[in-house]
């Protein structure tokens, strides 16, 4: 029996451990990288949806007159599809495209930052997108993800 050749339960638990840990690396590395696919994914969405928004207010401002236009100002929640600025509101909380995406238009009118080529001074409009995911915190700003674009 001694000139008999095996593995010893040793080497048999050596063996199986390395091969675990090796599938455990693997498959963290595959999630995390999973991870990172749905957060730039998210990402390109946030900065659709932002742009979007900006050229719904340059139709706005293209519709009408100039005094018209830099008569609006404030916070408007633009949904999915909407084509104009809903009326204004204090703050939008819920999601209000795709799920989880809030969109939010910021609209500062006689804004210094822009400049007109004439009197009154031009509008500043913030158009946001913000969303969440399970990185972000439960407690405080839920979304604490965000894509934003100014223009004037």
């Amino acid at each position: 029996m001694k000139n008999q050749s095996g593995q010893t339960l040793l080497e048999t638990l050596l063996a199986l451990s390395v091969s675990v840990f090796i599938l455990g690396a693997i498959t963290a590395v595959v999630i995390s990288s999973l991870n990172s696919v749905q957060f730039t994914k998210n990402q390109n969405l946030a900065g659709q949806y932002a742009r979007e928004g900006i050229e719904i207010v340059r139709k706005t401002r293209d519709s009408g007159t100039w005094t018209a236009f830099s008569g609006i100002s404030g916070l408007y929640c633009l949904s999915s599809g909407g084509t104009s600025l809903p009326s204004s509101s204090a703050s939008c909380q819920t999601p209000n495209i795709g799920g989880i995406f809030v969109r939010e238009i910021n609209v500062i009118s006689s804004s210094g930052d822009c400049p007109a080529p004439a009197p009154p001074l031009g509008s500043k409009v913030v158009s946001k997108v913000s969303w969440t995911d399970g990185k972000c915190p439960a407690a405080g700003n839920i979304y604490c993800h965000k894509s934003e674009i100014t223009s004037c």
